[in-house]
Order: C-alpha cells, then structure tokens, then sequence
C-alpha cells in the first residue's frame, strides 16, 4: 500500500515537471501524447527507485523534459535547458532541504526517513506542498526572452549550471563526508534562494526589455507620424497652389467668354485639361492607398527620386485597408531613408513598388538602392550602421510593424540585399473567396494597368 502512496507521490511529482516546463516554453506544436509520454518516463523513473538499486545519479531524470522541450517548443535549446536547470535546482534543493530538515527536527539517520512509515508519510506530503508552491510561484513569472541580449543569455545559462554544480557538490559531500545536518540546511537554503532570485532577475531583465523595445516603438512611431504630417503639410499646399491656379484660369475663360472669343475658351480649356490629365492621380480602387501612394510620391519627387509603380486593382485587399496601408507606407518610408543615404551623381534613383495578385495569394514587392556596407542585421532585424541621426537606435520599427502585420495574416516577409538594391518581397493568402468573386477579380487583373510617376 505504501509502494501505490509512494508511486502517486512520483506522479505528482512528474506532473509538477510538465506544468513548469509548459509554462516556460512556447509550445508550438500540442501534443496530448508527448504530455502524458514526459510524465510518464519522469514517474517510471522515479518509481524504479522503489524495486531497484539505481546506480545513476536521479539528475538524469531531467533529460526527460529537455527532449519533450525540443519535441513541441519552438524555444531554442539553450533557453530549454537553462529553464531544465533551473526545474532541476528548485526540485533537488526542495528535497534536500526538507530531507536534513526533518533529520535534524527529529533526530533521525537518512535510511529511518527513507523506510515506509508515518515519518516519511509527512515528509513526501510536506516536501512536495512546499514544492508544489515552489514551482507554482516561478512558473508565473515571466518567460519572453526575445529582447534578452546573447550574453544576458549565456550568463543565466552559466549561472543556472553552476548553482546545479554545487548542489551536486553537496550531495557528494554529504555521501562521502556526512556532517552536521545545519550546514546542508543552509546550504540548499542558500542555493534554492539562489534559483530563485536567478528566475526573478530573468524575469525583471525580460520585463524591463521589453518596456524598452516598446519604448522606442513608440517613438519610432512618433517619429513616423512626424514625418507624415510634413506629407500631409505638402499636400495641403499643393492643394492651395491648385486652388489659386484654378482661380486664374477661371479669369482667364471668363473674360474669353465675355468677348465671345468661343474658339480660343475652348482651346484654353482642351488645353487646361491636358495639363490636368497629366497629373499626378492614383486609381488603384482603393482610397486610403491613392491617398498614401499621392503623398510618397510628392515627398519622392521633393528628393529627386523617381517611382515606379506598377499595381493590379486594389479593391479587394488580403488586409484591412489601414492595415495595408501601414505596411505599404513602411516599405516605402525605408525605401525613402535608405534612398537617401546612397550619393546618385550620374542619375535619379528609382524607387519600384510592385503590387501583384496570383490566384489567392497577394504579392508586394519593393526595391530601393542602397549602400550594402551601410545596412545590416542585428537579431534579424535590418538597421544602418551609419549612427548620423540621433534616432537611429529606433531604426528597424518599420520592418518589425510589417513582419507583426504580415505574421498575423499568415503572410511571409523576405527582405535581402542584391548588389547596390534592397529588395523586400511579402506575400499575403487571401480569405477563402467565391467563384464570382475570383472571376470578378480576374477580368480587374486583365485591366490592370501600369502607372509610371
């Protein structure tokens, strides 16, 4: 009977491990099966202690959770096995401690507290409580790593491997040396508080990261949203410029009119519309976009820098339309800074945007020139090396926005350098639309036409 009590505790105890490795990992793929697989090899284990004389080290039993984080996390393996450290600290310094705890409460050897009876009853009952809250407080706490630097990483690493060492180093000493049942007390005390300000202050580095990375999104957007009321601010006067143009030419046709000078009014105004159809105007079947794709090409054409666009029609979107727009805008704000860093001495760049539909896959492909010694990335993130701007710690938040708007439609973003051309190509599925609605979509496309700047 007390075997069966023994083997429900190691099941316990094997379900405590999955709850604090789930709760660290980004479980990517769910598998019922490998959850009870894991709790079942660490209750085996455990139990086998029960019937035989195991020679291993029981440490071993924590290479269980480290293969099922490999099996269904997309957690890298060094954050994997510094969490399967950390679970193997907390779990080895819990016991230990309640183990010469209970020896020195009551005056007992290690075998009395390991033969069947109540004194080890209220030891497995009252260790595994203490353990049960153990792993429940650090399994709240935080486990984003995304912002964590690599050194900040290798050293929490190092240090979760070294505090194992020394528990280790205990339980050796304590075999081969014995001694005073306080010193071990305090010992695993000293290591378990140890474990568990290293998970705090992984959780505090993590927090205060983040707080950081949103930080100076927040002001890259600042920055953005400075930069589009410049283009809304050109607009506005071009606008004015229009109006007190438009004024002059009706001056202009009403005094022709009032000498019934006929012919020359209307060759006044053939040739006012002439000039009028070759303006600047987008028709892509979208508003928000024309508006957007107008005020980048003004600011273009105020750098000197040529568009060249080309697009299917855009009244049926894979995004919403201000979501689109977001992504369209950031790829052509990049396209303009990093335009701007590269001297064109013998021509005007050119700036191409592509917008493309194949069956229910949409397509957006952008191309800037650039300075390839001038860009890089830094944790897949694509920065200037140039450090002129005092912003310049805020590059990169537009293609971040554009990887979390496209990552949220299932889309994929790529974005590589060819020679002096940066070159950034997305692709959005489509919802499931309908037959009329496809056909509907491909006579738009045979349409299409191409619109130069």
């Amino acid at each position: 009977m007390f075997t069966l009590f023994e083997i429900a505790i190691n099941l316990f105890e094997g379900w405590l491990i999955l709850y604090f490795m789930k709760s660290k990992l980004y479980i990517s793929k769910p598998c019922l099966c490998a959850d009870i697989l894991c709790v079942t090899a660490c209750t085996t284990f455990y139990s086998l202690y029960l019937f035989i004389e195991m020679p291993s080290n029981d440490i071993i039993i924590y290479v269980f959770p480290f293969l099922y984080s490999l099996f269904v996390s997309k957690t890298k393996w060094y954050l994997s096995l510094f969490w399967t450290l950390m679970l193997a600290v907390l779990f080895t310094s819990t016991a230990s401690l309640y183990t010469h705890a209970f020896a020195m409460i009551f005056s007992t050897s290690m075998s009395s507290l390991m033969a069947p009876g109540l004194l080890r009853t209220l030891l497995l009952i009252s260790s595994n409580t203490v353990l049960y809250f153990i792993i429940r407080s650090a399994s709240k706490l935080s486990k984003d790593h995304l912002y964590l630097s690599w050194p900040a990483l290798l050293t929490f690493l190092a240090v979760s491997i070294g505090i194992l060492i020394a528990e280790e180093c205990f339980y050796r000493l304590q075999q081969t040396v014995g001694g005073e049942a306080s010193v071990y007390i305090l010992g695993n005390t000293c290591l378990l508080v140890c474990s568990m300000l290293t998970i705090h202050l992984f959780h505090f580095l993590s927090e205060s990261s983040a707080r950081e990375s949103q930080y100076k999104f927040e002001i890259g957007l600042y920055i953005s949203t400075l930069n589009h009321q410049e283009e809304f601010k050109r607009i506005y006067e071009g606008l004015i410029q229009l109006r007190h143009d438009f004024r002059h030419h009706l001056d202009a046709l009403n005094i022709l009119i009032t000498q019934n000078a006929t012919q020359e009014a209307q060759a006044y105004l053939s040739s006012y519309r002439a000039e009028f159809d070759k303006s600047d105007l987008f028709t892509t079947g979208c508003t928000m976009a024309d508006a957007l794709l107008t005020a980048k090409r003004m600011t273009m054409k105020a750098h000197g820098i040529r568009f060249d666009f080309t697009s299917c029609p855009l009244n049926v979107l894979p995004l919403e339309p201000p979501k689109f727009c977001a992504v369209v805008g950031n790829l052509l704000d990049n396209a303009i800074e990093g335009t701007l860093r590269v001297k064109h001495p013998d021509a005007s760049p050119v700036i191409s945007l592509t917008l493309s539909r194949v069956h229910n896959v949409f397509r957006i492909v952008c191309e800037n020139p650039c300075n390839p010694q001038s860009v890089k990335q830094e944790k897949g993130i694509w920065r200037s090396s140039k450090r002129r701007s005092s912003y310049s710690d805020f590059h990169g938040i537009g293609i971040s926005s554009i990887r979390r708007i496209i990552g949220e439609a299932n889309g994929n973003c790529f974005f590589t350098t060819h020679g002096p051309l940066f070159h950034a190509d997305l692709t959005i599925p489509f919802p499931h639309v309908s037959e009329n609605e496809e056909a509907s979509i491909h006579e738009s496309n045979r349409r299409s036409r191409h619109l130069p700047s």
